[in-house]
């Protein structure tokens, strides 16, 4: 009898330590390597305020890893990115749903398809090995059937459609074209390709810097060579003056930025600036160890077609995916992103 009750204590045990808790602060459940990863909501912590990603707030709320690149065949794997766990955190207050996601990327990229001057007077080159980098998170419609959010069938099988006869919503965070303007882009997958959502007149908040007519910048810098960044803001720009001595090698950023769409009024007229978001890049460490940290916040239900209601939804399934130094314009570019397998975003805890 004695040896009897041993037996099934320890079997109780095992199964205490199997159902585990919490060991990890979060980080990847009770520790079964098969199970799924499930991302579950803090509904109790403060509200973001979105001008920090390091903010407190954050560093007092659990975590889970998200492996990326792990699984090349399917999922791709970017030949910088490699294999990596992403490490992620959701908030959900006021209605509105915040994800933190960081992961490790050597080097930031800012200068997609810069300008560089000849030293010819009127003379330039646009160069696309510059590229950005790219952070996005597929949200399951829930329409899309068995595929749901799976991006092995949605991005590797075919060029970025859907095959489950429904939509994905997909959040796209871009480190020169939309990390100024502290938003990420919002697009809506159908059978057909990647679509973005609507636009409402002059609320974009990128634009190219080509004037595809006489293939040199539109605009330059109202300071002229004094402004050396790579964000180039639409309240700054003057039309480019063919005449000025231009140095050999002077940049010019491939993009400008309407930074004002962010508190504008119109932004609500448009399901594409739905997705704001906050980023920061730490090259204050050791190579190996630096990282993108972006924060994404959307609300909950936005009222448009073209957007997932996550208000009415106890869970729901996404897929994510990081590049790196990505340019689709130019075949040379190994713009492959690390992804991941499909996982839960618990809403309802």
């Amino acid at each position: 009898m004695r040896k009897l009750f041993i037996l099934l204590f320890a079997a109780l045990a095992l199964v205490l330590v199997g159902c585990g808790g919490d060991d990890d602060g979060g980080t990847n459940g009770n520790g079964v390597v098969d199970k799924p990863v499930r991302l579950v909501v803090d509904t109790l912590a403060a509200k973001p305020s979105l001008t920090d990603v390091n903010e407190a707030v954050w560093f007092e709320v659990d975590s889970v890893e998200v492996e990326i690149g792990g699984d090349p065949a399917n999922y791709g794997r970017n030949a910088n990115l490699g294999e990596q766990d992403a490490v992620m955190k959701a908030i959900k207050q006021d209605d509105t749903l915040y994800i933190w996601v960081r992961w490790r990327d050597a080097s930031s990229n800012l200068w997609a398809d810069r300008f560089a001057a000849t030293g010819i007077t009127g003379s330039w080159t646009q160069d696309t090995a510059f590229g950005e980098d790219k952070f996005l998170i597929l949200f399951d419609a829930q329409n899309n059937g068995e595929e749901g959010a799976d991006c092995a069938t949605m991005c590797h099988a075919t060029e970025h459609k859907t095959t489950g006869g429904g939509n994905a919503d997909v959040w796209k965070w871009m480190s020169t074209k939309t990390n100024p303007a502290f938003l990420a882009e919002d697009e809506w997958w159908n059978g057909t390709g990647r679509g973005e959502d609507n636009t409402a007149i002059n609320t974009y908040a990128h634009r190219s810097n080509l004037d595809n007519f006489a293939g040199r910048p539109r605009f330059a810098h109202v300071d002229d060579t004094l402004f050396e960044g790579p964000f180039l803001y639409t309240s700054d720009t003057v039309t480019l003056s063919i005449t000025f001595p231009w140095p050999a090698g002077y940049a010019l950023p491939g993009y400008y930025i309407d930074s004002t769409i962010y508190n504008s009024p119109d932004r609500g007229q448009s399901s594409m600036w739905d997705v704001l978001a906050i980023a920061e890049h730490d090259s204050t460490v050791a190579i190996a160890e630096r990282t993108w940290t972006v924060v994404f916040a959307r609300a909950l239900n936005t009222n448009h077609a073209d957007d997932v209601n996550l208000a009415v939804l106890d869970s729901v399934q996404v897929t994510v995916a990081a590049t790196h130094n990505d340019n689709p314009d130019d075949p040379d570019i190994w713009d492959e992103h690390s992804g991941s397998k499909p996982f839960w975003i618990i809403l309802k805890p």
